[in-house]
């Protein structure tokens, strides 16, 4: 929240004698992880995006004998008459069974017009063969973490899983000498092994050469590259067309032929990447042992897709021509091993299954999906609903499991099943909603339904309308839905691949497909008829059709490459669907509010992309159906960002980074080109090429990134009437300032995101500004950010394990005027969170000629040790010296001590952007004030306390060990002397019993009079949301405390024993304060007899935000994470309780008017407008109603009697919603030293 329009100097209570201000926002939860050791473990996602119920996905791999073939696509088989398929002459028991009884292509340097067919066999043409433009890196090791070794170029292993010697007896049978350059001689072990043709026609017809038990000298290391356009055939027959290469130690270096930043193996020696002999041979003979053939590509793309997966799925194995066997109890065929966990053990099961299954046999792919199908139909506990399938856990079956069908075939299917019928022609049974009560009903229409009967698509359609669960043994629907899959029931989703296949129907998506009916050119889709002994393009369709039925996905992939990269991405397909089961897809983090409009900054935890939206709200807490504005950015070439090179700001350049930060860019690649496209990505450039060795991914027009943790704030046009400061402070010149800088300057919204910019927004609203309402008018990204570009711009970023979700601008933004170098500016100071340790400083005054001198400096660990991982706000007041400064809690893992210390940080702003200017040479009067040195402390956002000029004399900041700390920072006194005040002992230490409970967000500062002399009150909750297993049931108790700051620390060893005690009922599901009034209607609290009161909380639930005070009451969310597994969030209740009690015990802010709030989870900050009472009333249609009575004349008990005001509460769930309760401010606004002003 900014400090300049809605409150002044953000979290602190301010007495003088013209205004007392008390800011009122409740921060944003931080999502931290707490470790057991030195450090606290940060967590870089939101712990309210639950894991939910782990997804089942069984997986069946196409076990048949051509996935033996080393040519793709099949168009160059050339059947019927040649059926050639091997560019080596295969041997038996490669692949654990017989060779596929077919024929090699000649080589291509065989003197002959009838070579040519040779020559497209060894080159890219076939999409099978070695493309030295890619670097082959060998497979995933069965452990999922390690490779296996680099392929032997002398004796390269016809198949990895094959090992060369067996019981001690080596076999060079295994392996190929791919190194002899002088005649290797090629033997067959089939008849007819070679074959050659000089056109498509020529092999077709037997116009060929062929030879048997054949063989030539040849080099084996030899490829062909392709100079024609390889979708004219009559460039592919050209023999003049290729341009051979021979891989030989005669040769010493090797360029060109597509060679580039993908070949990070080779040196980059100016613009060409240049490869030795060792590195060309070693790359040829890992494609020969890891890729030659269907099944080895395949094998290196599952097994790379599936390592990095986590034990968030569960996942199962079987291939399409597995016999009868015993799954888990129960008889089946086609499955191996059911669905597991899939932790460590499970991974190198699954990987040991894949890499060894045996090749051989035909394709009945549809009798494989029913067997899939009929899988998921089990009720028992050892099947696929189980809590530990396999085993007989009786506990009872989640509800909103998902489950899939992962079906992959390099082939056409070879026979149908005989008891799917036509089921996507065929209506479905009435299926019932569960949560919402609502009904589905299959009905027959495009593009699901055709003709056909018993098709594999009609399986697909079978066990996805069809609920799997039902009837005795049956689970209430709760499965989530998304906008591909409607189906709420336990249903199969089915997806496909194809390896090396084309099919005669093309679609954009299938997405698009399912939404609109439509293919790839917009006509509509029409399914073909389907011939069963036919092998061609119909067959394909129908795996295309399986995957739209079974509102999955398909994919048909040539390469190796694009085969890897397209399974990896189905995995994330799924992944992601299956997280948007157990939690918000888009999820409401943070708003602000101005009075009239609420800004929402939401994210989209599939993509980890963001949005903004600015909403109008009434003063009835109404809001507007549309937004008034939403966050837009603008073409690449027309933004304007900026960065900080140590010293002072710069435009966001190539040429203007320095040397490392380069160097972060280019990664290993050591390229210039590769470095410089990654920051054309981060800047906007969506040039996404597949295969690019820049591996940037297709933000498909959603450029913003997810906003999180990181506050809006709004800076506008505000008087904050400075010029009642002290001289010293630049009070003269305000008013000047004010009328020509800010009185007529663009309105902003400021926010951080995790795209790792700060990111400034138009938020006027104008039809005579050009620029339109909720646009980008610039930029920053702090230095840390730019280590972290290649990864975010990676297409497995936040899916990966070595790439997963970080956060990186995510720390709220403050905004207010101080009196700088000089002169008055707007000042935006921000914090990283968990993406960096440190503070970023900026002058915001002239947000549209924003330029590089308006970055005034960066402060990280570089500069002060002490800065952590800053997760509240940093706020700009000025200190009790007479100058501005920036005050801070330090933070989560800072290095000073090596211990994670807590420090208040009190920064000088003018120091700093001097120290910056002269390369960080100089004194600074900024301090870091200790606490008591204890590690793992991390002292929170602070609450500031000022005197009657304005100057901050006091803070208060908590710790993550349940110590409240007030610091002195006394006026007439040297900034170096500022400590922790009574003597280093904490203010108070909040324990339940012996545990202390940890402090995470900053206190609230109030007044009581109740107490004579009056005195400083202190409120704030404990309890975290921030470790990794904070989302797990919890047995300690957490507590709210109203602190009365005496002047004197109240003794640990008193813990609570002089506090007043207040409590709750909980009936109805609604709470019922106690010990807050008597039963004469008096104030229950003694003040002058208690050092404060607190109220304890059920085990596992918290307080992780700043508490809101209105008119002597507090109002704050509490947080209890779910442990339903088909919930996400958790839910929580919004707390009203009074503060001091006085002078009006029996008022309520809310009435029951709250209670729409409670058991619903309130995530980010609780906030407030205020407006007409008589207004609401007029536009409610219904009356504002009171807690105490219901009626309307009870909330407006003031002395004046005239209905003065009302009071709006606005919070946001985990689902993406706001939502708002009316209540009543107290009609003769008594006790207002805890809101706006008194005179």
């Amino acid at each position: 929240m900014s400090g300049d329009e809605i409150t002044w100097w953000g979290n602190y209570m301010f007495f003088s004698k013209y205004k007392m201000v008390v800011g009122f926002a409740i921060y944003s939860l931080v999502t931290l992880h707490v470790a057991q050791s030195h450090a606290i473990s940060l967590s870089q996602k939101p712990l309210f995006l639950t894991s939910g119920a782990e997804p089942n996905l069984m997986f069946v791999l196409d076990d048949s004998g051509s996935m033996q073939f080393e040519i793709t696509p099949e168009t160059y088989r050339l059947q019927p008459y040649a059926d050639t398929v091997f560019s080596f002459p295969p041997a038996d028991q490669y692949y654990g069974a017989n060779a596929f009884n077919a024929k090699a292509a000649i080589p291509g340097n065989v003197n002959s017009d009838y070579a040519v067919y040779g020559k497209l066999f060894r080159s890219k043409v076939n999409t099978s063969y070695y493309d030295p433009s890619k670097l082959y890196l060998p497979w995933i090791s069965t452990d999922g973490i390690t490779t296996m070794p680099n392929a032997s170029a002398t004796c390269a292993l016809h198949n990895p899983m094959n090992p060369l010697t067996v019981s001690g007896v080596f076999d060079a049978k295994k392996c190929r000498n791919l190194t002899d350059a002088a005649s290797t001689r090629v033997f067959a072990t089939k008849t007819s092994a070679w074959w050659g043709c000089k056109s498509a026609t020529d092999c077709k017809t037997g116009s060929s050469i062929s030879g048997s038990h054949g063989s030539w000298t040849i080099y084996p290391a030899t490829y062909y590259w392709f100079t024609g356009n390889v979708n004219n055939q009559t460039d592919v027959w050209n023999k003049d067309n290729y341009q051979e290469q021979k891989i030989i130690n005669t040769t010493l270096t090797y360029s060109g032929h597509g060679r580039g930043d993908a070949r990070t193996d080779c040196s980059l020696v100016g613009v060409v990447r240049t490869c030795t002999y060792a590195q060309e041979i070693q790359n040829f003979a890992n494609w020969y042992t890891y890729y030659r053939s269907r099944v080895l590509t395949a094998r290196a793309g599952i097994g790379r897709a599936f390592a990095p997966q986590q034990d968030d799925i569960r996942v199962g194995f079987g291939t399409i021509n597995r016999d009868s066997s015993t799954v888990d109890g129960v008889a089946t065929e086609i499955i191996k091993t059911g669905v597991r966990k899939f932790d460590a053990t499970r991974k190198t099961e699954f990987l040991t299954e894949l890499y060894g299954v045996t090749i051989s046999g035909g394709t009945p792919l549809p009798n494989a999906l029913d067997y899939i199908g009929q899988y998921y139909m089990r009720s028992d506990n050892r099947g696929p609903w189980g809590k530990l399938p396999g085993t007989d856990n009786p506990t009872p079956h989640v509800q909103c499991r998902a489950s899939y069908a992962l079906l992959m075939s390099d082939g056409y299917w070879t026979s149908r099943v005989t008891t799917a019928g036509n089921n996507d022609n065929t209506a479905g049974a009435e299926i019932v909603n569960h949560i919402t009560g609502g009904k589905y009903q299959y009905q027959p229409t495009a593009p699901f339904a055709d003709s056909e009967s018993n098709s594999l698509a009609d399986v697909a359609m079978k066990y996805w309308k069809t609920d799997l669960r039902s009837g005795a043994t049956g689970l209430e629907n709760r499965v989530k839905p998304n906008a591909i899959d409607p189906a709420f029931w336990q249903h199969m989703t089915t997806f496909t691949i194809g390896l090396g296949v084309e099919g005669n129907i093309s679609v954009k998506s299938v997405p698009d497909a399912i939404a609109t009916g439509k293919n790839s050119t917009g006509g509509t889709i029409s399914w073909p008829t389907l011939e069963d002994s036919a092998e061609n393009g119909t067959k394909v369709d129908d795996m295309l059709h399986a995957a739209i039925n079974g509102r999955g996905d398909f994919f048909s992939a040539k390469d190796p490459d694009t085969f890897a990269r397209r399974m990896s991405g189905l995995l994330d397909d799924i992944n992601g669907r299956a997280k948007n089961n157990a939690a918000a897809a888009a999820a409401n983090s943070t708003t602000l509010n101005t009075g009239s409009v609420v800004y929402n900054a939401l994210f989209d935890s599939n993509d980890w992309s963001g949005d903004l939206k600015a909403t109008e709200i009434n003063s009835s807490g109404v809001f507007a159906t549309t937004p008034l504005w939403t966050a837009s950015i603008p073409a690449a070439a027309s933004r304007n960002i900026y960065t900080f090179n140590g010293s002072v700001g710069k435009s966001l350049v190539w040429t203007n980074l320095t040397t490392s930060q380069k160097n972060l860019l280019k990664g290993t690649s050591g390229s210039d080109t590769i470095g410089q496209k990654r920051l054309d990505w981060f800047k906007g450039v969506d040039d996404t090429v597949e295969n690019d060795a820049a591996d940037v991914r297709d933000r498909k027009g959603r450029l913003l990134g997810d906003i999180v943790n990181s506050d809006p704030a709004f800076a506008g046009n505000t008087n904050l009437n400075y010029d009642d400061l002290h001289a010293d402070l630049g009070a003269a010149t305000y008013i000047d300032y004010y009328n020509t800088k800010k009185k007529n300057r663009r309105e902003m919204l400021y926010v951080g995101a995790n795209d790792g910019m700060l990111h400034g927004f138009n938020a006027r609203v104008s039809s005579s500004d050009p620029v339109p309402a909720g646009r980008e008018v610039f930029a920053y990204v702090p230095t840390q950010v730019i280590a972290n570009i290649p990864d975010l711009a990676s297409e497995r970023y936040g899916k990966d394990n070595t790439k997963l979700h970080k956060y990186m601008v995510d720390g709220p933004v403050y905004v207010s005027d101080a009196y700088v170098n000089g002169g008055w500016k707007n000042v935006l100071v921000g914090t990283l969170g968990a993406g960096g340790r440190g503070i970023y400083v900026l002058d915001v005054t002239s947000p549209d000629s924003f330029g590089a001198d308006n970055v005034l400096f960066e402060l990280t660990e570089a500069q002060y040790p002490e800065l952590g991982y800053i997760t509240g706000m940093a706020v700009i007041a000025p200190g009790a010296d007479k100058r501005w400064k920036i005050f801070v809690g330090n933070g989560y893992n800072s290095t000073q001590g090596g211990s994670a210390k807590a420090y208040l940080g009190v920064i000088d702003i003018d120091d700093e952007i001097n120290r910056a200017r002269n390369n960080w040479v100089g004194s600074s009067r900024t301090k870091f004030i200790s606490t008591d040195n204890v590690a793992e402390s991390a002292l929170s956002e602070p609450a500031l306390l000022p005197n009657g000029d304005g100057l901050i004399v006091s803070a208060y900041a908590g710790d993550i060990r349940g110590n409240m700390w007030k610091f002195n920072l006394p006026t007439g006194t040297a900034y170096n002397t500022w400590v922790a005040a009574n003597s280093g002992v904490p203010l108070f230490v909040a324990k339940k019993g012996s545990t202390r409970q940890p402090i995470t967000a900053s206190p609230t500062l109030g007044f009581n009079k109740g107490i004579t002399p009056a005195r400083v009150m202190v409120y704030f909750g404990t309890g975290m949301y921030v470790a990794s297993n904070d989302n797990q049931p919890s047995v300690d108790v957490q507590s709210f405390y109203a602190i009365v700051d005496k002047g004197v620390a109240i003794p640990e060893a008193n813990g609570r024993n002089n506090f007043h005690i207040k409590s709750f009922t909980e009936t109805g599901g609604l709470r019922t304060i106690g010990g807050e009034i008597n039963t004469d209607n008096t104030n229950a609290i003694n003040w002058a007899s208690v050092n404060g009161w607190y109220l304890d909380f059920p085990a596992n639930e918290r307080v992780i935000t700043r508490p809101l005070l209105a008119y002597d009451r507090l109002v704050f969310p509490t947080v209890i994470p779910s442990q339903d597994p088909c919930e996400s969030g958790g839910t929580g209740w919004i707390m009203e309780l009074k503060a001091t009690g006085e002078p009006n015990p029996q008022y309520k802010l809310l009435g029951t008017n709250g209670n729409k709030f409670q058991k619903v989870a309130i995530f980010g900050r609780l906030t407030s407008i205020e407006g007409s009472y008589k207004d609401a009333v007029a536009n409610s249609s219904s009356p504002v109603s009171s807690g105490a009575s219901s009626s309307v004349s009870n909330e407006c008990g003031g002395a004046n009697g005239d209905g003065s005001g009302i009071f709006v509460a606005i919070g946001n769930q985990s689902q993406g919603e706001s939502v708002s309760a009316v209540g009543s401010k107290p009609c003769d606004l008594f006790n207002r030293q805890s809101w706006r002003e008194l005179e």
